[in-house]
């Protein structure tokens, strides 16, 4: 369920407000693949808790692993967007 992408917050408001809005940016197609990518490595996260495996899951969450590269990702693909959209307003 975690992995779905359309039924979080920022997936809805990507997939409904933001689509007709912003779909011609980059950045919003930028963030679109960071926040599927996101939620694939939670979603791996989420399987190994599931599978009572909480070592590796706490592994997963460290520095330097694929979740947290994905995290960072996404945080940055979201500011982008967010600085494109202002500067597409002020046009």
């Amino acid at each position: 369920m975690i992995a779905q992408d359309t039924l979080c917050a920022l997936a809805q408001w990507l997939d409904v407000d933001a689509r007709q809005a912003h779909r011609q940016l980059e950045s919003y197609r930028a963030c679109l693949v960071a926040h599927t990518e996101f939620l694939l490595e939670a979603g791996e996260i989420a399987r190994a808790i599931n599978g009572k495996r909480y070592y590796e899951a706490l592994r997963m969450l460290g520095r330097g692993t694929h979740y947290s590269e994905a995290s960072i990702a996404l945080g940055l693909a979201i500011m982008r967007l967010m600085k494109a959209v202002a500067a597409a307003r002020r046009s």
